[in-house]
């Protein structure tokens, strides 16, 4: 479920706003990437979208992911931390 089903559309720009003004790591997406995803996508349950941002994350050597999709705590060696925590949202 993405936090905007979860924190409503207002919250869902107030996180994505003040994720924006982090210090975050954009990660060019490439052939590799892909392939690697593929690798993720075949040997897990996660679906293709969060497969490419674990093959991408684990590429540059990441291994914390700011998202409300508790489908990435099932992803090995990755630790989700939820958007809504880390921003106050009064709804």
């Amino acid at each position: 479920m993405g936090f905007e089903k979860s924190v409503g559309k207002d919250g869902a720009i107030k996180i994505t706003k003040a994720m924006l003004s982090m210090p975050i790591k954009w990660i060019e997406i490439d052939k590799l990437i892909i392939i690697k995803m593929m690798d993720v996508f075949e040997k897990t349950t996660l679906d293709p979208r969060d497969s490419i941002h674990i093959s991408s994350m684990k590429e540059v050597g990441l291994s914390v992911i700011l998202s409300e999709d508790k489908d990435f705590n099932k992803a090995e060696g990755i630790e989700r931390i939820g958007a809504s925590k880390c921003v106050e949202i009064n709804n």
